[in-house]
């Protein structure tokens, strides 16, 4: 299983992802992503140990072509409200897996945050829940998927 590692010490735990639209095709083998046709976007995740779920902008959603699904509601640090929400895959990379991410292997709700200029995306406990996430007091992070 992959292992994804970074270091926050000067600044927030970002990582390298990849997200993908939940066609068909990937719902029913996401390890066959490479010859679905389906090349999703690569951009920088911020891990947040805080947040419920996992978030993208509109426009990577839009970039990487995901189901909308509706808006749905949300309590959070700014109170509630309604946010968008898509159906996405996840690929995380692991720099001794190669150069192709792996693909978590069930879609996800991502709902809509605002543009921040450091990512395009949070990921939250639905997803760190996966593996062994371990912040060192050096800064070094690591997280083992399951």
């Amino acid at each position: 299983m992959p292992t994804v590692r970074g270091n926050a010490r000067f600044g927030p735990p970002i990582i390298r992802i990849r997200v993908l639209p939940a066609s068909p095709e990937l719902v029913n083998n996401p390890g066959n992503f490479g010859s679905s046709g389906a090349t999703g976007v690569d951009c920088r995740a911020l891990i947040d140990t805080g947040a419920d779920g996992t978030s993208v902008t509109r426009s990577l959603a839009e970039a990487a072509q995901l189901s909308y699904r509706g808006k749905e509601r949300v309590t959070g640090i700014g109170g509630e409200g309604f946010h968008r929400s898509w159906i996405a895959f996840l690929g995380l990379y692991d720099e001794e897996m190669g150069p192709y991410p792996y693909l978590l292997p069930e879609p996800l709700i991502a709902l809509e945050i605002k543009s921040y200029p450091a990512f395009d995306a949070i990921i939250g406990r639905d997803v760190l829940m996966l593996g062994d996430f371990t912040l060192r007091s050096n800064g070094d992070f690591e997280w083992h998927l399951r």
